[in-house]
């Protein structure tokens, strides 16, 4: 492990020679890969497409749904989106999905998480984000290339202070909606 940071109750670990992002709980009871694939790269995004060369320094934005990795070999700073936003199914074996769909978030009231169920039936480029009621952005929990299929992300809201907000989904040009959870 190398250089480490402290946000949404976790804490994130460089690996310099393996070119991976470690999170580990706080009670030290879990270590999972949390992004890069172990090969060299020097792309930002959300936790499958981000990649690194020798990640050295790691620090999270205020909000927790940023992390910013120092990459030495290529000296730059890469950025890790969503980071409040895990992927908990895809659903490949149900029907084909034939229409865009937002679904409600569960549970709403959510406390300190919940659930949020999208599908998309072409491939594309896909934002879901986050707004207070002043259509502040807060968090993004989606921003990369999805194919066809049924998502369901989980957003953990612990940073945030309790009232209304806003999430929408944006499909490249093609769907938009906008849904509400408290």
């Amino acid at each position: 492990m190398g250089f480490l940071t402290y946000a949404n109750g976790y804490v994130y670990a460089t690996a310099y020679q393996g070119n991976r992002i470690y999170r580990i709980k706080s009670d030290g009871t879990e270590q999972v890969v949390f992004a890069g694939t172990g090969n060299a790269g020097t792309t930002d995004g959300d936790l499958l497409s981000a990649s690194f060369n020798a990640p050295n320094g790691i620090a999270a934005s205020a909000t927790g749904d940023t992390l910013f990795v120092s990459d030495f070999d290529s000296r730059s700073l890469r950025m890790i989106t969503g980071v409040n936003a895990t992927i908990t199914a895809i659903d490949d074996v149900a029907q084909p999905v034939n229409t865009f769909r937002l679904s409600q978030n569960y549970p709403n009231p959510f406390n300190p998480s919940t659930k949020i169920e999208f599908a998309i039936p072409k491939n594309g480029l896909v934002t879901l984000k986050v707004y207070d009621m002043l259509g502040r952005q807060v968090a993004t929990l989606v921003n990369q290339n999805l194919n066809t299929g049924t998502y369901n992300y989980e957003f953990n809201g612990s940073n945030l202070s309790s009232g209304v907000y806003l999430y929408r989904l944006d499909v490249q040009g093609q769907f938009s909606e906008t849904r509400k959870m408290l």
